[in-house]
């Protein structure tokens, strides 16, 4: 079934440090093919590739990953390498072999737990031949892929192609032990030059995060002959301001920094995959022999390799939410496209020097070519230790002026127990006026609750940005509920603190529409936003943000009476004087 099987590139573009392979080909085959889950023949490899098969003459080796152990107890027990191996011998050089790592927690390429990291069926083999090929598995890296690419068959890529992205990749080396290399790039996307569809001031401008066009300086120290690396980066916008820079280091913990939402992210990077270290063009190169399309072919005359790949609207519509389609890099959603085409330039040393990226589509019977994405490799060079940023010299968290530290180093209070508070203690923990609905109306108060851990000086973002502002005690949630089951929940705190981590949160902003809404709030005449999540009321998530007195409350409901009744409702509210 073609449709299932691969070349070993794509596995090697997975980068899944799990899937561990041969140091080289089983003696005496000749060819070979991966095989793909059930629908895992699309570009985006959600399903995972389940084996890879070595076929020669009365040979065959079947390598699976993640298997479930044959039945029966085995022949043998016995260690190949870093493998604790089971061997069941099922008739003469007919085996079956299944194993676990033993390398110590962190190096261990397959999974930690009990289950097999692979399994083998094979005929053909002697016992000492399949032994040495268990004894050589390890993840797929460059070393792996070059011993045994030419096994692969590459229909889809015109020989002349295939040499030139082999070469490319040929080049790729990471950094020796103790050694630097230096990498200026520059970047660019198709962005979204339409009006923002959201004018409330409680989300960043487009892009700000993330610009469409910018400049990175990368300076990459080899830490082991096994490619890990200490890799520093800075980026930079068209008007030259920094706008993130971040600290990766192999197997430790690291960080990024973001200038636009001034917030420090602390993460583990026990499990990095091990082509961490390539950049864009070389990843290119081997995405063009993965994924070949239509076709991969030599531009005639030239030094440049384009690939045709279909596309279907489905691969490039955002199934998040309005407003987060908006920021999406490259913006192509205005475009009714087909096609992308992809074209990798060569530099003189054979090494990828340049990538373009343009998608073809049809209007009114005329072919459209747009053009999405460019990188350019502007300089690559060695450096001395003492030329490289005192960020990756010392390997310590930035110097920066971080608003909120991130920490995903350390997740536990994310799940700290809620408990109930009086409400001396929600107005202690505000410092701003708190408010709250007449205990004799319909709407009938429920307990306060406060996470445990509230106040922690430690950011945890989820997808629930309210609830991260809860947790980290930036605010007070309120609820209240009626006898014929309807809901409205307050969330209040500061109004500029508050605004702003709302504003500068990872998944901010968390609805599709904002339209200015006034509105009279505890005796009050104000204005504020009427946020929605969807467009049908019935179904929508909705929030009034207003600030009164210093305070931003977040009402929160659902269903078509909140914006009419939901927000009248607000009027009744009476600030806490005791």
């Amino acid at each position: 079934d073609a449709e299932r099987t691969s070349t070993l590139e794509r596995l090697l573009a997975r980068a899944d440090p799990q899937l561990v392979v041969p140091a080289a080909p089983p003696p005496g085959v000749e060819r070979a093919l991966v095989l793909w889950s059930e629908g895992g023949r699309r570009r985006n490899d959600r399903q995972p590739p389940s084996q890879i098969i070595y076929l020669g003459p009365g040979k065959q080796l079947s390598l699976s990953w993640r298997a479930r152990p044959p039945g029966g107890a085995p022949d043998e027990q016995l260690t190949a390498g870093e493998w604790a191996v089971s061997l069941q011998v099922r008739r003469a050089q007919f085996y079956h072999l299944w194993g676990v790592s033993t390398a110590p927690p962190g190096n261990v390429p397959g999974p930690s737990t009990d289950a097999p990291a692979f399994s083998i069926a094979a005929r053909g083999f002697t016992r000492a031949e399949l032994l040495a090929v268990v004894a050589g598995l390890g993840p797929l890296d460059l070393p792996r892929w070059r011993a045994q690419r030419d096994l692969f068959e590459h229909s889809a890529v015109e020989p002349q192609a295939r040499a030139a992205l082999e070469a490319a990749i040929d080049t790729a080396q990471p950094p020796a032990a103790g050694a630097l290399i230096y990498r200026r790039e520059r970047f660019f996307s198709r962005a979204n030059t339409q009006p923002e569809t959201l004018r409330d001031p409680y989300h960043l401008a487009r892009y700000s995060r993330n610009p469409p066009a910018y400049r990175s300086e990368t300076w990459l120290e080899g830490l082991s002959a096994a490619g890990h690396t200490r890799r520093y980066s800075e980026m930079y916008d068209a008007r030259e301001d920094l706008v993130q820079s971040w600290l990766i280091v192999s197997g430790k913990d690291s960080w990024s920094f973001n200038a636009a939402s001034r917030q420090l992210s602390l993460y583990p990077n026990d499990f990095e995959d091990q082509l961490a270290w390539i950049d864009p063009g070389t990843r290119a190169a081997i995405d063009l022999l993965a994924n070949p399309g239509h076709g991969v072919t030599m531009r005639e005359g030239t030094r440049y390799v384009a690939r045709l790949q279909p596309i279907e609207r489905s691969e490039y519509e955002q199934l998040s939410i309005a407003a987060m389609d908006d920021e999406a890099l490259p913006f192509i959603a205005d475009l009714n496209v087909s096609l992308v085409v992809t074209e990798l330039g060569f530099a003189a040393g054979g090494g990828v020097s340049s990538t373009r990226t343009s998608v073809v589509g049809h209007s009114d019977g005329r072919r459209i070519e747009s053009l999405t994405q460019l990188w350019n490799l502007e300089e690559q060079r060695p450096v001395e230790r003492d030329e490289a940023p005192l960020s990756l010299r010392d390997g310590g968290t930035p110097n920066v002026p971080a608003r909120y530290v991130a920490d995903w180093v350390s997740a536990d209070q994310l799940y700290d127990p809620l408990i109930s508070v009086p409400i001396s203690r929600a107005q202690e923990l505000l410092r701003t006026p708190l408010f709250v609905l007449p205990a004799d109306g319909a709407f009938k108060p429920l307990p306060i609750e406060l996470w445990s851990s509230a106040g922690s000086q430690r950011t945890r973002f989820t997808n629930e940005p309210l609830l991260d502002a809860a947790r980290e005690g930036r605010g007070v949630w309120t609820h209240y509920r009626t006898e014929v089951g309807l809901q409205l929940s307050l969330f209040q705190g500061p109004a500029e603190p508050l605004a702003d981590y709302l504003r500068t949160h990872p998944n901010a902003p968390f609805w599709q529409q904002s339209v200015l809404r006034r509105a009279r709030i505890a005796g009050q005449d104000t204005q504020g936003w009427l946020m929605s999540n969807g467009k049908q009321l019935d179904v929508a998530t909705l929030w009034y943000f207003v600030e009164v007195d210093g305070t931003l409350i977040v009402a929160q409901g659902s269903g078509a009476w909140f914006p009419g009744e939901g927000v009248r409702l607000l009027g009744q509210l009476q600030k806490v004087t005791s």
